[in-house]
């Protein structure tokens, strides 16, 4: 077991599937585990919610002037217990609680795909309802263009010795249609 500061300039990691067994995808695994806390749905934003983040400094040896980041092993182990080692204890000490950092690249992927995927589902759903805002405005626009020309035709039609009783029903009618499209209009404006 080694202890303190240790360069290297390469670091491999053993990954062959010819050395494993059990593969399946990490949001089923991810999935899982939100299941067994309750959560239904996506493990993988279920785990981004549960990990806290910390700053801290080690107690004692030459890590202790050097504040660092990462997580507290028995909090992750409440979340994914799979990622969180225990030494062995010696001489009458408890054994010491270490996180498998380089287990967290496959996480992080797995949160970064799920909150991708739900991006470009908002991103789809955004566009549909662009659209349908665009034709409605057009629709508005082109119903208000017919009620002025009808309001237009009405007014020539009924010339200055028009009947004024079914002149002013007209009118009526002609501003609450506008006063409808006033509401729609600043509907529109909202969006």
């Amino acid at each position: 077991s080694l202890h303190g500061v240790w360069y290297a300039d390469n670091m491999l990691f053993i990954s062959d599937r010819r050395l494993k067994t059990s593969i399946k995808p990490l949001v089923a695994e991810l999935n899982e585990q939100a299941s067994k806390a309750g959560v239904d749905g996506d493990g993988a934003a279920w785990v981004l919610r549960q990990l806290r983040p910390v700053s801290y400094y080690f107690k004692r040896d030459a890590e202790a002037k050097h504040q660092r980041f990462g997580f507290i092993a028995q909090e992750v182990a409440e979340t994914i217990p799979q990622v969180v080692q225990e030494k062995e204890p010696v001489a009458g000490n408890p054994g010491i609680k270490a996180i498998v950092y380089q287990d967290f690249i496959a996480i992080f992927t797995a949160v970064l795909q799920s909150v991708t995927a739900r991006l470009e589902q908002a991103d789809s759903g955004y566009a549909a309802m662009k659209t349908r805002m665009e034709a409605m405005e057009s629709s508005f626009q082109h119903l208000q263009a017919a009620m002025e020309s009808s309001y237009e035709k009405l007014r020539a039609a009924m010339g200055p010795s028009g009947e004024k009783a079914k002149a002013d029903e007209t009118a009526k009618k002609l501003a609450d249609l506008e006063a409808r499209l006033s509401h729609v209009e600043a509907w529109m404006s909202l969006r």
